[in-house]
């Protein structure tokens, strides 16, 4: 299993998170002689790469564990996996008598174990209490160490939507 990130996605982490180090595409920390990469489509060979020395600074303390190889792309290549990465699943409407009522329509979802990060914060300040109390509440839930999962959208009943919050 690889980590794919890019440069953009990296350094936007690295300003919230407070990191440094340098990112350069066509990296990773990994590198053996003679074996090369084969994702989807495109190979890489270890002469292509440069070696990634910093990236535990871009990965969450929590998750270096988990995560051993890092592969730093460009950024429109790594949009590319990413778009390619979705899971797609075609779906169909069924009436009451099992024959197909309308079109097709498809499903995405992102992949398991896929790392986000997003920056959120409570003002000081709003302009009424019940905002203020709904900010700490959703704070207070995803800081809160007894909730190890949360749902947040997706289908339950797939094992969708499930995501665990960790700071």
């Amino acid at each position: 299993v690889i980590w794919v990130s890019c440069p953009l996605l990296l350094n936007r982490y690295a300003r919230f998170s407070g990191h440094t180090g340098a990112v350069q595409e066509y990296s990773c920390n990994f590198l053996k002689a003679g074996e090369k990469i084969y994702l989807k489509d495109a190979i890489f060979n270890p002469q292509d790469l440069t070696d990634f020395g910093a990236w535990q600074n871009f990965v969450p303390q929590s998750h270096q564990q988990e995560i051993t190889r890092v592969l730093v792309l460009p950024d429109q290549h790594c949009a590319t996996v990413i778009q390619m990465g979705l899971w797609r699943q075609v779906k169909i409407k069924l009436d009451e008598h099992k024959t197909v009522d309308g079109g097709f329509r498809y499903e995405e979802a992102i992949p398991p174990d896929s790392l986000m990060y997003f920056p959120w914060g409570i003002t000081a300040q709003t302009h009424s209490n019940d905002a203020d109390q709904a900010s700490q509440e959703f704070r207070d839930l995803l800081t809160d160490t007894d909730h190890e999962l949360l749902q947040i959208g997706g289908q339950e009943s797939l094992g969708r939507g499930f995501v665990q919050s960790f700071q």
